[in-house]
């Protein structure tokens, strides 16, 4: 992440003829313009031979001279602006070659009319089949997180790290086992990196994972989208800042989750260089798009979608509507083309719960103005304005809780808009922690524990009669994890902790004789058997019944 002036990149003439600046000179024009406060945020990504050994390493000291310790080839790399998807303006700098003016199409005026909307779309009656198997199979917390780190991920992981250490020189002879003790998924694809695409070394495991999360996927009516923070430090990669997420520094991924938190769809963020907006829309409503294509994949039914101001607007509404996709987010007011609602001014002065809509004749689109502790502009394809009911709020004049108005749309975005806020909290819990000096370990971590994530949201539907929280969730997966693939031949005596995990796991559990009588684990009278797994006597009568809670 780097930010400067457009008064200096400008006065220097670094973009009157190249397509982007490059990260020296940026630098050296910070440096000889400190005192200037107006600043743009930008980012710099790889350089074009991302797979070279330099992506390898990290920089040097972070407080040392500025760019003192980065590569040659780091400093000649670009520098671009971030497109954040926000929709407003973005001229304070200006690295991007000046284009050809294009005649103003007329856009045709919609016709905004007072009253209730009157949506056309089919009523919510899917079932969800595949759920419904996964109960009927009891998955332990190990068999839900491996149905998106299964068999084919793990195997395809193992051989791109041995394939990279082959590269190299060395021979890793890498195995699944080992890779299970750990998760330590460092090294990805390395040859033939499309140079567009910031995450060309891990895009093989964001499809995979992608796949997986969305075949496992609940299916359900309601759908949130919004931006998530992959927390990172170092000098490398699409590194942005976020100041309204409690990760601030980082790689900014965009999310698609249930009302509850289940990871559907991810991307990660690297401006419109690597996809491109729709001529329409802006970034972040293409974003949107890409989310609700993905979520047809399983079926064109009408879901619905909520998102916040970042990424709403009429246009968006509209596309998602001939889709057959409703939709419900917070809006800003230039993006409400033209809707004639009550000044804010006004609104403010009335009391709180007033509220103004309109509805456009055409499209059947809301736009409503809720007066609460502030003015609200909330946009809709589904929901209208009734029924209106009564709700509490916190009255900051009066220390007490008063009764308010609340429109039905503004009731039902409350309820269901926090999803990727709910992923994000789960995630923030417990981290996995990889300590790699590779500019993309810290976002495998983030795909390790969005897996984890969504492995309990499905025990919490699977498993209704013996959940457990999701620190015992994760506990109990790596228990089993780091006995099941250990090496057994290392002498020392066993956690009686893992044992107790692992017994349950209906994992490689075989009886067997042994030569020497020992008392049975659950009945304690004498036997000639044992598991051959935990190494415990048991009877035969005895074995099912000790292997189940």
């Amino acid at each position: 992440m780097a930010s400067t002036s457009r008064d200096v990149i400008a006065g220097r003439g670094l973009h009157s003829k190249a397509k982007s600046a490059k990260l020296l000179e940026v630098l050296n024009a910070m440096e000889e313009e400190e005192s200037n406060n107006n600043r743009e945020e930008i980012f710099i990504a790889p350089p074009d031979n991302a797979a070279g050994e330099f992506t390898d390493e990290d920089s040097g000291d972070e407080d040392s001279q500025r760019g003192a310790h980065l590569p040659g080839s780091v400093l000649h790399a670009s520098v671009l602006c971030e497109d954040s998807g926000t929709g407003e303006d973005n001229d304070d700098l200006d690295l991007q070659p000046a284009k050809k003016r294009q005649k103003a199409v007329v856009k045709p005026q919609r016709i905004w009319t007072k009253r209730d909307i009157r949506p056309d779309f089919g009523s919510w009656t899917a079932s969800d089949p595949h759920i419904e198997d996964l109960k009927s199979q009891e998955l332990s917390p190990v068999g839900l997180f491996e149905l998106f780190f299964d068999e084919g991920t793990i195997n395809f992981i193992v051989n791109e790290t041995n394939r990279y250490a082959w590269q190299k020189n060395v021979n890793l002879s890498l195995t699944a086992q080992e890779l299970k003790c750990v998760l330590g998924i460092l090294i990805l694809n390395n040859n033939e990196l499309d140079a567009s695409d910031r995450f060309a070394k891990v895009r093989p495991l964001i499809i995979r994972m992608n796949c997986n999360f969305q075949k496992h996927a609940p299916l359900e009516e309601f759908y949130s989208f919004g931006e998530s923070m992959c927390e990172y430090f170092g000098h490398r990669g699409s590194k942005q800042l976020h100041r309204g997420k409690p990760v601030r520094l980082g790689y900014k991924i965009w999310c698609g989750t249930t009302s509850r938190g289940y990871l559907v769809w991810f991307e990660p963020s690297q401006g419109t260089l690597f996809t491109k907006p729709d001529r329409s829309l802006d970034l972040g409503g293409s974003m949107v798009i890409k989310f609700v294509d993905a979520l047809q994949e399983r079926g064109f039914l009408p879901y619905h979608i909520f998102f916040d101001k970042v990424f709403t607007s009429v246009k968006l509404m509209s596309i998602l509507r001939k889709k057959g996709v409703k939709a419900t987010g917070t809006v800003r007011e230039y993006r409400t083309e033209r809707c004639p609602l009550k000044d804010p001014k006004e609104l403010k002065k009335m009391k709180r719960g007033s509220f103004d809509y309109k509805v456009d004749e055409s499209e059947e689109i809301i736009v409503c103005r809720w007066r609460d502790s502030s003015v609200v502009n909330i946009c809709s394809n589904a929901v209208g304005i009734e029924p209106v009911r009564l709700t509490s709020r916190h009255s900051g004049a009066t220390k007490t809780r008063t009764q308010v108005h609340q429109p039905s749309l503004v009731k039902l975005y409350q309820e269901k808009v926090g999803g990727v806020g709910r992923m994000d909290q789960n995630i923030a819990k417990y981290k996995v922690k990889i300590r790699g000096m590779k500019w993309y370990s810290s976002f495998i971590g983030y795909v390790i524990d969005a897996a984890l994530n969504n492995a309990w949201q499905l025990h919490r539907i699977c498993c209704q009669d013996a959940q457990v929280d999701l620190l015992a969730f994760r506990r109990y997966i790596a228990c089993v994890y780091l006995e099941s693939n250990a090496d057994t031949t290392s002498q020392g005596r066993r956690s009686r902790r893992l044992e107790t995990e692992s017994r349950f796991d209906m994992i490689g559990h075989w009886i067997i004789h042994q030569d020497k009588r020992t008392r049975c684990a659950l009945c304690h009278s004498q036997t000639n058997t044992r598991c051959e797994k935990c190494q415990k006597g048991v009877h035969a009568k005895c074995f099912r019944e000790y292997h189940i809670r």
